[in-house]
């Protein structure tokens, strides 16, 4: 937790804040997951690089699940 903070905090942009997750080695996937979350709640989906979210398997699969989280917690 106090890794991911620590990126979030130094990050200046979604993309610097993952990178920087990665980059601290170790527990890599863990720390990313947590601060991507935080991230993304801060700078948006619209701040996630568009080749990022093209690599995903199960893409539209994810999209679907965001879209329906979405509507959930909008009304």
């Amino acid at each position: 937790m106090e890794a991911s903070f620590w990126c979030f905090l130094t990050g200046k942009t979604y993309k610097e804040t993952i990178l920087n997750a990665v980059n601290l080695g170790a527990d890599t996937d863990t720390t990313a997951a947590i601060v991507g979350g935080i991230a993304g709640i801060y700078y948006g989906e619209q701040a996630i690089p568009e080749n990022w979210k093209n690599s995903l398997v199960k893409k539209t699969e994810i999209e679907a699940l965001c879209d329906s989280l979405n509507q959930k917690y909008k009304s």
